[in-house]
């Protein structure tokens, strides 16, 4: 399509969390019990991806792209800690990406910034700039 790369994905990740039963101990010398047993998280997604490459006249490639993925996670865990249970929940995330990069030969710089809001823990920005060299 005009030389726009456009990448479709979609996914399922199951992780599983072993069971958790230790002591720590508190700064007035106290124990507390955590506990909490074994957990499977299944969580879906799905997202595309969107670039394309120009390469100069003196071979210079120069690749601005974004991104957007959701993320479905329905899963919690009840954990305890001194035999007072709480439910921790795994959030259901929205993720976008935009980014360029800029290579020749072996060489490329990358500058990418992500934004990803949940339902859970509100907000998170990061940005990325990272130098490569491929051999």
């Amino acid at each position: 399509m005009g030389g726009v790369e456009i990448q479709a994905h979609t996914g399922v990740r199951h992780q599983h969390l072993g069971k958790a039963d230790y002591a720590i101990e508190a700064q007035d010398g106290s124990q507390v019990q955590v506990q909490q047993g074994k957990i499977g998280i299944t969580s879906y997604q799905a997202g595309v991806n969107v670039g394309k490459t120009v390469e100069t006249a003196n071979g210079v490639k120069i690749r601005p792209h974004a991104g957007v993925a959701y993320r479905h996670n329905n899963s919690s865990a009840k954990v305890a800690i001194n035999g007072q249970e709480l439910t921790q929940k795994f959030a259901n995330e929205v993720k976008g990406q935009v980014g360029v990069s800029v290579g020749k030969g072996s060489w490329e710089v990358q500058l990418k910034a992500d934004y990803a809001k949940n339902n859970e823990s509100g907000e998170k920005k990061s940005a990325l700039l990272g130098v490569n060299w491929k051999f």
